[in-house]
């Protein structure tokens, strides 16, 4: 197998922060995956790739998926970490606590459910991410992608879902995830190439 340096010399990687998250806009409309799935295209045309290996963690996931599904052309194949897509268990109380947080020990505290080892989340860390989510907007829209794009109910199991798409699938998860269960990696399709990491957590892809 190509080690990282070579894969990332090889080819073309772009990276992208959904609205609502890291350096994207705070403003959405509906906040659903159809807006978002909008937001990958968009993003893909106005960079003239009409294929990619689309990665997805957790929420991203869900979007990857409904991508392949949606325009199938345009994935080669999909990496999901932590997530199989809309309708993946998770547990509500850790949004509720992340976006609750009024003080940097409770945002560190609940950022440390992300990680097999919670000492990875420093207090600086905590508090810049404090200072991010209290921004109304930033709170405003969060909340709205977690309600129509997370917690929005799903009209069928997600090995399912994953079943019907004709593309190469490899999902990858922490054994120590506390958002989403790594039980649910458990019936998926064979066709579906299964990697469970040992000692990470719902930030695989960091640990």
């Amino acid at each position: 197998q190509l080690c990282v340096d070579e894969i990332l010399s090889n080819n073309t990687v772009i990276t992208m922060d959904l609205p609502g998250h890291g350096s994207s806009s705070k403003e959405v409309e509906t906040g659903d995956r159809e807006e978002l799935v909008a937001c990958v295209t968009g993003l893909m045309d106005a960079l003239s790739v009409s294929c990619a290996h689309i990665v997805g963690h957790s929420l991203g996931s869900a979007v990857a998926v409904d991508l392949a599904g949606q325009f199938p052309a345009k994935v080669a194949s999909l990496t999901l970490l932590s997530g199989l897509g809309h309708g993946t268990d998770v547990d509500a109380s850790f949004i509720d606590a992340f976006l609750g947080a009024s003080d940097p020990e409770e945002m560190r505290t609940s950022l440390g459910r992300l990680f097999a080892d919670p000492e990875r989340v420093t207090l600086p860390f905590a508090e810049e991410t404090l200072r991010n989510i209290r921004a109304e907007e930033t709170h405003v829209s969060l909340r709205k992608i977690a309600d129509a794009a997370v917690f929005d109910e799903a009209e069928e199991l997600p090995a399912v879902r994953l079943e019907r798409l004709d593309v190469p699938i490899q999902v990858i998860w922490g054994r120590e995830d506390q958002i989403t269960s790594v039980t649910q990696t458990e019936h998926l399709p064979d066709a579906v190439d299964v990697h469970v990491v040992d000692r990470a957590g719902h930030m695989v892809h960091i640990e």
